[in-house]
């Protein structure tokens, strides 16, 4: 999440339940706030990824639920300009997306190096592993989640 504040600075913080009501109690109108998300499908493949200390996939889908549900909330209550990035948008047209970016964040318009766009990701893919087991497995409410932040 990138935070735009009155004075021209910028923040970047990783939103959570503890650090929300700051967010939602500092940020102004004349502020703005960014909010990136891959799609869910993706997230959840990558929690439960790790041998080690991977999520089973239920507790990761409950995790990305809840996760979402509450950035929904915060993004419903601010009194500011918000814009949803979509990670894989951002990796597949990121010149379209940045755009975006600048005109909600009022920052200049730039013509961005091509260095800075090859630092994007390569392993993002537009569409989630739909052959994947946790994906096989929970598919119904993945996609639920999915729609509800404008994914097909």
């Amino acid at each position: 999440m990138l935070m735009t504040a009155s004075d021209g600075s910028h923040l970047a913080v990783k939103i959570g339940p503890h650090f929300s009501p700051l967010v939602t109690r500092v940020i102004g109108p004349q502020d703005c706030l960014l909010y990136a998300i891959r799609h869910p499908a993706e997230t959840v493949i990558q929690l439960t990824a790790s041998q080690v200390d991977g999520m089973r996939p239920a507790e990761a889908v409950h995790f990305v639920d809840v996760t979402l549900r509450h950035a929904r909330r915060v993004l419903a209550s601010l009194n500011a300009a918000a814009l949803v990035v979509r990670l894989e948008e951002l990796v597949c047209s990121p010149v379209h997306v940045l755009r975006k970016v600048e005109q909600t964040a009022r920052l200049p318009l730039i013509e961005w190096p091509p260095q800075v766009l090859k630092g994007l990701p390569a392993d993002i893919r537009f569409a989630p592993d739909v052959d994947h087991p946790v994906v096989q497995g929970h598919g119904d409410g993945l996609a639920t989640l999915a729609s509800h932040w404008g994914y097909a």
